[in-house]
């Protein structure tokens, strides 16, 4: 499906956006009810898509995070932000995603959901009122992992922590459940 995926551009769209961009740089576009965002490389983005008939697309990049990183990952943010706005048309390419438009074609693999439990978990922002999102303190690693006994330990950038979590459908509780 094209909406509801998380879309991971390809090494290949990447180095004909930025060649020199390093090869774990990472942009995502994610469309769901009109509402387009995802990773630029290196800050978050948000806008709005509009899906017509016979394969037509446009996608809008409206707002984005504003940290700095090393330059070839701003080129390719550069990139691909332009490269999104100029997109007309989609079309699956076995089990990828191809946006086309006035520029480079976009290749994409649809991100395979990791497991909650066992995986290691990095902050890369935090979430405020309504659709905005903050940075993590340059220099920081926040950190989570989840095990099967209900408990959560990581780091919070500075400090070590650990607590009880539950998961109930897409909601996770961390720490003692206030009564």
């Amino acid at each position: 499906e094209l909406e509801r995926v998380t879309w991971i551009l390809d090494a290949s769209s990447v180095d004909a956006l930025a060649p020199d961009a390093p090869r774990d740089a990472r942009a995502t576009v994610r469309l769901e009810d009109g509402e387009a965002s995802g990773t630029a490389a290196c800050n978050l983005y948000g806008g709005r898509y509009e899906v017509g008939g016979d394969g037509a697309i446009s996608i809008g990049v409206e707002g984005m995070t504003e940290m700095a990183c090393d330059e070839p990952v701003m080129a390719l943010e550069a990139a691909f932000v332009d490269a999104l706005g100029r997109v007309v048309s989609y079309r699956f390419d076995g089990e990828g995603l191809l946006l086309e438009g006035g520029g480079p074609a976009l290749r994409f693999s649809a991100e395979r959901p990791l497991p909650l439990e066992g995986t290691g978990w990095r902050l890369d922002g935090i979430g405020g009122d309504g659709d905005t999102v903050s940075s993590v303190l340059s220099g920081t690693e926040g950190t989570a992992m989840f095990d099967r006994e209900g408990r959560v330990a990581g780091s919070g950038g500075c400090n070590g922590y650990g607590a009880p979590y539950t998961v109930e459908g897409e909601a996770i509780q961390v720490g003692e459940r206030q009564r």
